[in-house]
């Protein structure tokens, strides 16, 4: 199937030497520093995400202001794109550095310099506005009061959400989370798209790849080998769930994490964030938080749809979407070791979740193993294995990502030397009865103005899900935030010229008939015009 503008087909473009696509889901991030589930769709949720991230609202979800959801990355001197910060650029901040000055003492501006404000003049002014004689100006002062900032955090956030380990070396853990077997807590279902909600990394580029591929292929996705039947559902849900948590890291069902497990073969596509081809084998222990119980990362978006007083790890849907963020964070941070020489690599079948070796492994370790470490050493470094650093997608390119997940090829097609009418019609191309049948992704620029809420968010990557025409009208692309999540009614409404659907409910199947065979949370649509002034790119797997 062939895109077309007029008679020609249309040729896909070089693709980029690197993409650097992704922020952190702010809903995800302030749930895990909480300890507590949100409600997305509240307004006051917003007010509290400006809060907690200690940069205003509107400012979040613009590269330009430096968000911290862009931790790690930074405008180009462009501005078109987004590049990596170098790691001596990352800045650790303490306590100290975030207590806000007294300023009640502060009567003329010229006493905002004993205070270690200087050069008025050249201080951003970020809003000013005259009433009743009054002129109030709000500044930027950066000298005084730090926030965090994509280069500058806290420890904690850190951890949690970068690839900016302070000890590489250590087995990860995030920051309050612990690694739960959750196996016997949820059982296989067919590929349901509703089920990847992006978490507190910045891998939107992964898991809008994930969407697409579930959506345009269902048979595509692979489901693990669940428990048996007789499994004790309620001892995985209270071992490391509960809303106390626990003091012990490894709080896991004993001697249950191999009963669990999905295989996936990757493909090499080259460039960063790639390995060999190869098959990995992950076990189903997951970070998750202490307090809350809940998953931290990728997790089904079944658990955004309950009531918050419901909300456990255990909460229903289906694991597969947090097990293959797994799976790619294992692949492209571990190396082939030398005793995988067949043609899939890697197959870590034969390791449980603690690194115990099976029966019919048994001729290594004590027999003979041509590792020269120690049982103890062995067993450390399996455990590490099966338990990835996810940190380590944060940034990518998803349509390199949805080529690596089904083993096609990937096309590009960027924006700016295209119409509207000509990306639409690539859309239209891809699918049948409005519905896309190759997996497509799109991402936004790095900084517009309308950016000035969730549902479009800058450098963030979107599943294409199809095209609609209702009434025969205006014709819109039809896109699904990796978040899950679309505006919350009352916060940023009309800041989206040309977009339906981005505050509230979502899209109806009067509007798009395939929305019934979704949940429609995080879905929206774009007209033509409009999804080439948000977009930067357009990419299938084909």
């Amino acid at each position: 199937m062939t895109a077309m503008t007029g008679s020609k087909p249309e040729q896909p473009d070089s693709p980029p030497k690197q993409l650097h696509i992704g922020a952190i889901n702010p809903f995800a991030l302030v749930e895990a520093l909480l300890g507590r589930k949100l409600d997305w769709d509240k307004t006051s949720t917003g007010y509290l995400l400006a809060s907690i991230l200690q940069t205003d609202y509107e400012e979040l979800f613009d590269m330009r202001f430096h968000s911290i959801l862009y931790a790690g990355i930074r405008l180009n001197d462009r501005g078109d794109k987004a590049e990596p910060i170098p790691a001596k650029e990352m800045h650790t901040l303490t306590e100290r550095d975030l207590v806000t000055p007294d300023f009640s003492k502060v009567e003329k501006l010229g006493d905002l310099g004993k205070m270690g404000i200087k050069d008025l003049e050249s201080i951003r002014v970020k809003h000013a506005a005259m009433s009743n004689g009054n002129l109030r100006l709000t500044l930027e002062p950066r000298a005084v009061g730090k926030t965090l900032r994509n280069s500058e955090m806290t420890t904690t956030l850190r951890e949690l959400c970068t690839p900016f380990r302070i000890h590489k070396e250590a087995e990860w853990t995030p920051p309050n989370g612990t690694w739960t077997d959750l196996g016997a807590c949820y059982s296989p279902t067919a590929a349901a798209f509703s089920n990847q909600v992006q978490g507190a990394t910045s891998n939107s580029w992964l898991i809008a790849a994930l969407t697409s591929v579930a959506w345009s292929d269902p048979a595509t996705i692979k489901h693990y080998a669940g428990r048996p039947a007789s499994s004790n559902h309620a001892s995985c849900c209270s071992r490391g769930g509960g809303g106390g948590g626990g003091d012990d890291d490894d709080d896991v069902v004993a001697g249950s994490a191999s009963e669990c497990r999905l295989s996936i073969k990757f493909h090499s596509k080259g460039g960063d964030k790639d390995a060999p081809t190869r098959t990995v084998t992950v076990n189903c222990e997951l970070p998750t938080n202490k307090s809350s119980s809940m998953l931290m990362y990728c997790r089904p978006s079944s658990v955004n749809a309950m009531p918050v007083s419901r909300v456990r790890a255990c909460g229903g849907g289906d694991l597969w979407p947090a097990l293959y963020e797994k799976a790619f964070a294992q692949w492209i941070t571990t190396a082939t070791t030398d005793d995988d020489d067949d043609d899939e690599g890697i197959d870590e079948d034969s390791h449980d979740g603690h690194g115990l070796h099976h029966g019919h492994h048994g001729h290594h370790g004590h027999h003979g193993h041509h590792h020269d470490r120690s049982e103890e050493e062995e067993v450390r470094q399996q455990r590490k294995h099966q338990r990835p650093d996810l940190t380590q997608t944060a940034h990518g390119d998803p349509v390199k990502a949805m080529a690596q997940l089904t083993g096609r090829e990937a096309q590009y097609f960027f924006t700016d030397s295209r119409t509207g009418a000509d990306l639409l019609g690539l859309v239209r191309a891809h699918c049948v009865n409005q519905q896309a049948v190759y997996p497509a992704v799109a991402w936004t620029r790095p900084s517009h103005p309308a950016f000035r809420g969730c549902t479009l968010a800058g450098n963030v990557a979107y599943s294409v899900l199809g095209w609609a025409a209702p009434q025969e009208r205006k014709r819109y692309v039809i896109l699904r935030h990796p978040w899950g999540v679309t505006e919350p009614e009352g916060l940023a409404s009309g800041y989206y010229p040309g977009v339906v659907g981005g505050s509230g409910s979502g899209l109806d199947v009067r509007f798009w008939p395939p929305a019934a065979m979704l949940d429609s949370r995080g879905v929206f649509a774009v007209e033509a015009a409009a999804f080439k002034e948000y977009f930067a790119g357009l990419g299938v797997a084909k």
